[in-house]
């Protein structure tokens, strides 16, 4: 049998036929088992939290998410200390990645909790992950940025504070102006949610700048698939509509 360490490389960019099944026994056990990983280096770190990502994905990390949580923020511990040789590029990729691994443990966890604790932590952790690689990722920071914006909105549906909606459209804003430079359909889909965050803030505080964001972001979206014709959005789109119409006619009742 293959050593521990050949399985989680063997399978870290999804599981394969060969070997998928033993080494998702083995990564389950190796968890459950281990307390810390403070003691083992980042690349191995790197791989059992990404082979575990997967593992996530079809459904098995039941009852191991504070742990697994555990063992990424153990990693960005460990690249805090930078003593591991590494260029500053691959710390800062390492690390991002490790915080977006964290964001998903905390997700889950909140999800199947209800902790507000963990869906700050998500929000936290999904944040940093866009932030530190907004200038060298964009792909990544992008989605980031939009997961953030996401969990942002949930918290705020919890604890009714405007400030995360706030987060919320800023979040959401960075990401779609990300997605405008290399995938300008993603990035019309974000600029509806940062305008419906947008008129939520600009409609309870009265705020004309929110409102003129609002009516920004909402155009964004029309302007693209109005260019773009799809018949998947159409429902979408004259949501959008409406709710572009109800901001300008609030618009102008601030200026009364």
């Amino acid at each position: 049998m293959a050593d521990f360490e050949s399985l989680l490389t063997e399978n870290y960019d999804g599981l394969t036929m060969q070997s998928g099944e033993i080494c998702k026994k083995a990564v389950l056990n190796f968890i459950r088992q281990m307390k810390s990983l403070k003691d083992r280096d980042i690349i191995f770190i790197k791989k059992l939290t990404k082979v575990a990502n997967h593992l996530r994905k079809a459904g098995e990390l039941n009852g191991l998410e504070e742990k697994l949580y555990q063992f990424n923020m153990e990693g960005v511990e460990k690249l805090m200390a930078n003593h591991i040789g590494l260029d500053e590029k691959c710390i800062l990729n390492l690390k991002s990645h490790l915080f977006s691994y964290a964001g998903n443990s905390a997700r889950a966890i909140f999800e199947n909790t209800g902790d507000i604790l963990w869906a700050k932590r998500r929000y936290d952790s999904y944040h940093t992950s866009a932030e530190i690689v907004r200038d060298s990722d964009l792909k990544h920071s992008a989605h980031a940025y939009s997961f953030a914006g996401e969990s942002a909105l949930i918290i705020f549906k919890n604890i009714n504070e405007i400030s995360w909606v706030e987060k919320g459209y800023q979040a959401y804003r960075n990401s779609a102006d990300i997605f405008l430079k290399f995938n300008p359909k993603n990035s019309a889909h974000v600029f509806s949610h940062a305008g419906n965050s947008a008129e939520l803030i600009g409609v309870q505080n009265r705020d004309k700048l929110y409102i003129l964001r609002a009516i920004e972001c909402y155009s964004n979206f029309l302007n693209y698939f109005e260019t773009n014709p799809n018949s998947n959005v159409s429902l979408v789109m004259d949501k959008v509509r409406n709710n572009l119409r109800f901001v300008q006619i609030f618009l102008k009742s601030l200026s009364k």
